[in-house]
């Protein structure tokens, strides 16, 4: 079962697995090494969605390697999309510890066909 829950721009929520859903262009990106003292999302790759009522989403590097390479690749991803302009849609979980904020499960392009 899926409802829009008043999100703005494609957001939508997924009840039985707690995933939601958002897809936009990224109006920006940012790689950070180590969080602020006052930033309460303790993650290293933070990304907005030009339709998105969430501020922001992000994950966080470190941990087993395989989520690194996932998250490498996740990034590598983000910033192909946000370098051309693309439309992404980010699966993520809502961290009610940082007001709201969403944590990255998934990334994938959308890439727009060009008309002839």
């Amino acid at each position: 079962m899926s409802s829009n829950n008043g999100r703005s721009g494609g957001e939508k929520e997924n009840m039985g697995t707690q995933i939601n859903q958002v897809t936009g262009k990224i109006t920006y990106l940012l790689i950070r090494k180590e969080r602020p003292l006052n930033d309460f999302l303790d993650v290293e790759v933070i990304v907005g969605l030009d339709t998105s009522a969430i501020a922001r989403f992000g994950f966080k590097f470190g941990g087993a390697i395989n989520n690194d390479f996932i998250h490498q690749g996740m990034l590598d991803i983000l910033r192909d999309a946000f370098n051309n302009n693309w439309k992404t849609t980010i699966d993520y979980k809502i961290d009610s510890t940082t007001g709201g904020d969403g944590i990255i499960q998934q990334v994938k392009i959308i890439k727009e066909r060009m008309m002839m």
